[in-house]
């Protein structure tokens, strides 16, 4: 991720001995959404008010701690994927906007024919004063992993930018969809919430934090982190980590600051006062921020279409080529037996790979794993 971004829930009374002994759990379908360490129905974007989000943006920081690089070995050049998040931003009716650190805090400085580039593209450049915040706890490592520590939480800058209704703040690889509908998630922020989604083995992920941005939201995240202390064994203000945090993955930075202030923290009251105005809640993560840890728990949207941006994940749909349509139904045949399912025609693919569903679609398009020649091949040879 260094090479792209920034890097861009019941627990009451537990304390540092609970946080050592609390076993980690895997996300399931039923934890893809969390609140207070359980599983909960994520956000219903069709609830919020349609046209709430007037002015909208996609943000993301660099902090010029390393070269900005315009290729990658993985996948499209900086360019060429600001281009399209671009687009994207335009067809939402949204700004393309990423912050900097201004030029003589930048550790290696970004060059001026690559913010023109990036200007050319119609990406709005701001600038920061700072990089870490200014009043840091002592109790908060500067250097703390991952690909930047501390410096992760210029990510706080944007959120005060109150002339926005509602923002997504995005690593710099995250990747929409060219077609993505971002309005229904921008009216749901406009209202006043918080939305994120969890990661695989975390309970926040930072590549995605939707706000509503206000420079009171941004003076009360300040203000925690002047007063917080984070440990790797007890967590951030010994309040824990909870069961869905791999505790291999020490998280003192972004997304472990926002998990404990907004979904976890039962014990400071800055954090209680935040929870009840920001409202916070999670966005399905199959949908607004496929990563690639979820990539097989998440195959139904990711090969039906529903997925609308990927993070650290490449190349997404190569992977769907052998993945069935698990909502397709035959048409009722006469004699036929069965729930006439993709796994119904698995067990006789010779008679049943010729069969439609109602609107006339076949099973040899529906079904590929048992209907196409190159999937079964392929299951074949894994189970040699």
């Amino acid at each position: 991720m260094r090479a792209w971004a920034l890097c861009a829930l019941l627990c009451v009374g537990r304390g540092a001995e609970d946080a050592e002994t609390v076993a980690f759990r895997l996300a399931t379908r039923k934890t893809r959404c969390l609140a207070f360490d359980e599983g909960v129905d994520c956000q219903d974007l069709g609830a919020c008010v349609n046209g709430t989000a007037r002015r909208r943006a996609f943000v993301s920081v660099f902090d010029a701690h390393v070269k900005l690089p315009l290729t990658s070995r993985k996948g499209p050049g900086l360019l060429e994927h600001e281009a399209k998040v671009a687009r994207v931003a335009r067809r939402n009716g949204a700004d393309r906007v990423v912050v900097l650190p201004v030029p003589e805090r930048q550790r290696v400085p970004v060059a001026n024919a690559t913010i023109a580039a990036l200007e050319d593209l119609g990406i709005e450049i701001r600038y920061s004063e700072h990089v870490v915040p200014p009043k840091l706890s002592a109790g908060i490592k500067v250097e703390s992993g991952g690909c930047c520590g501390a410096r992760e939480f210029l990510k706080l800058e944007p959120m005060g930018y109150g002339e926005y209704d509602a923002m997504i703040v995005m690593d710099l690889d995250y990747d929409p969809e060219d077609t993505a509908d971002f309005g229904p998630l921008f009216d749901c922020v406009a209202e006043g919430r918080v939305l994120t989604t969890r990661g695989p083995e975390v309970p926040v992920n930072g590549a995605f934090l939707a706000v509503p941005p206000s420079e009171l939201l941004r003076r009360r995240l300040h203000a925690a982190l002047e007063t917080a202390r984070v440990d790797a064994r007890t967590g951030w203000n010994g309040e824990g980590w909870g069961p869905n945090n791999n505790p291999r993955r020490f998280q003192a930075r972004m997304q472990g600051f926002f998990h404990w202030f907004f979904y976890r923290s039962r014990a400071s009251d800055a954090a209680a006062d935040a929870q009840a105005r920001w409202r916070p809640a999670q966005v399905d993560p199959c949908v607004w921020n496929l990563q690639k840890g979820f990539a097989d728990l998440c195959m139904r949207e990711l090969c039906y279409g529903h997925a609308r941006a990927f993070s650290h994940l490449q190349h997404p749909h190569e992977r769907c080529a052998c993945v069935d349509d698990d909502s397709w139904t035959a048409a009722a045949v006469a004699g036929a037996v069965g729930g006439g399912t993709c796994k119904h025609v698995a067990k006789a693919p010779d008679r049943r790979c010729a069969r439609v569903d109602a609107a006339g679609r076949s099973a040899s398009l529906a079904c590929p794993s048992a209907c196409d020649a190159r999937c079964t091949a392929r299951r074949e040879h894994h189970t040699m």
